[in-house]
């Protein structure tokens, strides 16, 4: 009747932590006779923060299936074999921090 509800079939369809992230970048600029030099530095997620970007509607973690995926699928501690990137799931969550060194020329 359009009140409001709470979601009995996905109990975790809320949302997520906000994401936090804090980039960097230095830049150093140099001019010599017919060009200009950059010489610099990015620093991407600097306090190498792990935002969590998907969740598993099922469960609401980034790490845990439900049970469906362990019996009936036959994950390997029931006897089936499934990949290691099965587990891993690296796009569930931010990058690491990364750092980038750059040099640019521009000619005049």
């Amino acid at each position: 009747d359009g009140e409001p509800y709470s979601d009995v079939l996905n109990k975790f369809s809320k949302r997520t932590p906000a994401i936090q992230q804090v980039n960097i970048s230095f830049s150093k600029y140099l001019s010599f006779k017919d060009m200009k030099l950059s010489l610099g530095l990015n620093v991407f997620n600097i306090f190498d923060t792990r935002n969590i970007y998907s969740v598993y509607p099922e469960t609401g973690d980034p790490y845990t299936r439900s049970e469906y995926f362990t019996k009936e699928i036959k994950l390997p501690a029931d006897g089936g074999t499934i990949s290691k990137s099965y587990y891993d799931r690296p796009w569930r969550f931010s990058s690491p921090r990364e750092i980038n060194f750059f040099i640019q020329i521009d000619y005049k």
